[in-house]
C-alpha cells in the first residue's frame, strides 16, 4: 500500500472510531458497535497497534452495557494486550479499569481487585 493510502486509510478509521463514539455518547449501541468495528477492521488491514486497542477497548464497553461480560471480558483482554505491547501504560491502565469494573458487575470481587491493582503500576 502506498503512504498516501495507508494515511487516508489512518483518516477514515478515526472518523469511524469518532462516529462510534458519537452513537455510544446516543446510547445507540448498534450504530456504535458498527463503527468501531469498522475502526478495528480499517487498524487491523494499516497496522495500526493503537487504533486496534483504542477500538477492542470501546467494543469491549459497549459489550459490558449489554451485560455480554465474556464478551466485553474477552475484548478488553485483548486491548490491554495490544496497550502492553505497545508500552501505551494510559491504554493499558484504562483497559485494566474496566476489566476490574466489568469483574464488579459480576460479583467476582477478587478478580476485579486484580485487575484494578494492576492498574496502578
Amino acid at each position: 500500500a502506498t503512504v498516501q493510502h495507508t494515511k487516508d486509510r489512518f483518516l477514515e478509521g478515526v472518523a469511524e472510531h469518532n462516529l462510534g463514539f458519537l452513537h455510544l455518547e446516543q446510547h445507540r449501541y448498534d450504530d456504535a458497535e458498527h463503527h468501531y468495528e469498522r475502526a478495528l477492521e480499517i487498524a487491523r488491514e494499516i497496522g495500526d497497534l493503537d487504533g486496534q486497542g483504542f477500538a477492542l477497548n470501546d467494543l469491549g464497553s459497549i459489550a459490558g452495557q449489554r451485560f455480554q461480560y465474556s464478551r466485553c471480558i474477552d475484548l478488553l483482554r485483548q486491548a490491554a494486550g495490544i496497550a502492553r505491547q505497545t508500552g501505551n501504560g494510559n491504554s493499558e491502565i484504562m483497559a485494566l479499569s474496566n476489566l476490574g469494573f466489568n469483574f464488579i458487575q459480576l460479583a467476582q470481587y477478587e478478580i476485579a481487585d486484580e485487575y484494578l491493582e494492576q492498574g496502578l503500576l
